[in-house]
């Protein structure tokens, strides 16, 4: 039987997947979770050339920040806290 390596996304190629997606993205600091940008989410932007600069140069280790749609309902669960 041959395994099979898996291997996860980089956060750049993470980001360009949601954005593909129509998902509004902002890079988002990983020590205390705020955004690296001046407007936080309102720089939120699915437009790939922004995106691709902020994880790409500007910030490679950023999580993502994702502006959600008011019609939408988000749970975000952080295991062993």
């Amino acid at each position: 039987m041959n395994a099979v390596a898996t291997t996860e996304p980089s956060l750049a190629e993470a980001a360009v997947r949601y954005a593909k997606h129509g998902f509004e993205l902002f890079p988002v600091s990983p020590a205390d979770k705020a955004p690296l940008v001046e407007n936080g989410f309102k720089d939120a932007t699915s437009d790939m050339a922004q995106v691709q600069r902020w994880w790409k140069r500007e910030f490679p280790n950023a999580l993502i920040g994702c502006r959600i749609d008011p019609a939408y309902f988000v749970l975000d669960i952080d295991p062993g806290q």
